[in-house]
């Protein structure tokens, strides 16, 4: 994602269960979301050599440009639905731009009570988002593991096959092979 207001980069990124990780308590989406900025750079670096002929130790068009904006800011998502510390406050600030009007809300008494109400919101919707994507990614592999081919996502109810879809074409919850 781009914003072109403040030249903000944004890359989302899954985390797997990495038994290590979670068995010392260390916070896998953090350690993933930390790794993102020097990717950029390499990849940067990869392209100024592949398309600019850029020699080795030289910086090139691509990267220069990347070096002028922020930090690309990483949303890291876990295999339990966990999320970093930047979804936080990529949240906080949405909750804040959203609690600008208050009287949208109807019930709120002003500015602060509106975020709280927009945050309670999005904080919730998405992790019913990062849940049901983490479940329906489990029995897809499941269906795979056990050979049983024309199980997608959504597949058994006809919904769409795309993970933000929380509900099905006729309403009901997404329920896998009913």
């Amino acid at each position: 994602m781009y914003d072109p207001s403040s030249r903000q980069m944004y890359d989302v990124k899954t985390t797997g269960f990495k038994q290590i990780t979670y068995i010392a308590r260390r916070s896998a989406v953090d350690e993933k979301a930390a790794d993102v900025p020097a990717q950029y750079r390499r990849r940067a670096r990869d392209a100024d050599r592949t398309y600019h002929d850029t020699p080795e130790g030289a910086v090139g068009p691509i990267e220069t440009m990347l070096a002028t904006m922020p930090q690309v800011e990483c949303f890291s998502v876990g295999a339990f639905g966990e999320t970093n510390r930047a979804v936080t406050s990529f949240l906080g600030m949405l909750a804040d731009k959203g609690s600008d009007v208050p009287e949208r809300f109807g019930c709120c008494h002003g500015k602060a009570q509106a975020k709280g109400v927009v945050t309670q919101f999005l904080t919730r919707q998405l992790g019913r988002v990062l849940l049901r994507g983490a479940v329906r990614f489990r029995h897809v592999a499941l269906a795979a593991v056990r050979g049983i081919e024309g199980h997608e996502p959504g597949a058994a109810q006809g919904a769409a096959g795309h993970l933000g879809d929380e509900w099905c074409a006729s309403g009901r919850p997404w329920v896998p092979y009913h």
